[in-house]
């Protein structure tokens, strides 16, 4: 029998991204590694952990700029941060782009405390840097820190356009005060289309932050239109992830589980997200249970590795796909001691919210 969708749709999507402000958008200055938030081709298969080594700090910092982006097999984030951290800069210029690549390493593990901590050092070499602020705003979001965030924020008048600078504010403050999203998304697309022609660059990470919050208004075709030029295969894995929400809002769900097996049919490894999503497209649709097996299999995985990273994606599982209240919370409880973001603090609401009406 075909599943009857729950109405967590809405609630699911915001932080989706990891309060994208900084994993998907790359404002450098002169300081900063050139890595534009452009569509971006599929990267090719990690080296093995040893090789880490090996590389020199252009390749290190590509291979963290390609964690966003779908890969052909699971990468070593523990040995590619090893191997940043261990990386020797020769100039001060490259000992902040180090500290720029291992704090975007140490938010993909969720190590948030410790991103923070390497980001504050970096702005103390390079204050005026904007894809350290950036990337500032955005962990301080992960750790529910949004008045730092702000601050964060406001120190980009004048290193960025106007609409990065709101998009940044808008971001953290939609999370702090989800009542006032509309406020939020209002203000944003004014902005944005004063700024017309100037956001070439951030225009994708700009469009999904559009997207998420219209959606977050229950505005999933607003949404769909934020988005309607992004390109899956070479999307970063937190717009597919946006997509593929704002199409289970639509009912569209045999088009997130046919496009989602098309773009991942030549992977080897699979990112959580998207295998989370590729489970409830099946479950909706009552097409099986090839990909229940795959989560399920992944969830093992993540277990016996103590890998808490992706906590999140394994509560929200065991909340609207295979509903378990007990693991629910369990996985709910592990995110929150990690991540602190409106999203999570949601997540852990949600599967109390099951588990109290067992």
């Amino acid at each position: 029998m075909k599943m009857n969708k729950p109405s967590w749709l809405s609630n699911m999507t915001h932080g989706v991204f990891w309060s994208a402000i900084a994993l998907c958008i790359s404002a450098w200055s002169p300081v900063a590694i050139s890595h534009e938030n452009h569509q971006h081709e599929k990267p090719h298969s990690e080296k093995a952990p040893d090789q880490y080594s090996e590389s020199g700090l252009e390749q290190l910092l590509d291979k963290v700029m390609a964690l966003q982006y779908l890969t052909s097999s699971e990468t070593d984030i523990s040995g590619l941060r090893k191997a940043v951290e261990e990386y020797t800069p020769e100039t001060d210029k490259d000992a902040v782009r180090r500290q720029y690549g291992l704090a975007r390493v140490q938010q993909h593990q969720h190590d948030f405390k410790a991103a923070s901590q390497t980001l504050e050092d970096a702005l103390n070499q390079a204050p005026r840097d904007a894809g350290l602020l950036l990337l500032k705003a955005s962990v301080l979001n992960n750790l529910g820190r949004y008045s730092a965030a702000t601050e964060a924020c406001k120190k980009l008048l004048g290193l960025t356009n106007a609409a990065v600078v709101t998009a940044c504010v808008v971001d953290t403050r939609a999370q702090q005060d989800p009542e006032g999203i509309q406020t939020y998304y209002g203000d944003l697309l004014q902005m944005v289309e004063r700024t017309q022609g100037q956001n070439s660059t951030h225009q994708i990470w700009i469009s999904q932050i559009l997207a998420e919050l219209a959606l977050s208004m229950g505005q999933p075709v607003k949404a769909q239109q934020h988005i309607q030029n992004l390109t899956l295969s070479a999307a970063p894995l937190s717009a597919i992830a946006l997509w593929a929400d704002i199409q289970f809002a639509q009912d569209n769900d045999q088009q997130v589980l046919n496009s989602l097996v098309t773009l991942t049919e030549d992977h080897v490894f699979i990112d959580d997200a998207l295998l989370l999503r590729l489970a409830m497209a099946e479950k909706f649709t009552d097409s099986g249970s090839q990909w229940l097996k795959a989560m399920q299999q992944r969830i093992a995985q993540r277990t016996a590795a103590h890998n808490y990273a992706h906590a999140a994606e394994l509560a929200k599982f065991y909340l609207y796909v295979e509903p378990n209240p007990e693991k629910a919370n369990y996985w709910a409880e592990v995110n929150y001691r990690h991540a602190k973001s409106q999203m999570d603090a949601d997540l852990l609401a949600a599967a109390k919210t099951l588990a109290a009406d067992k």
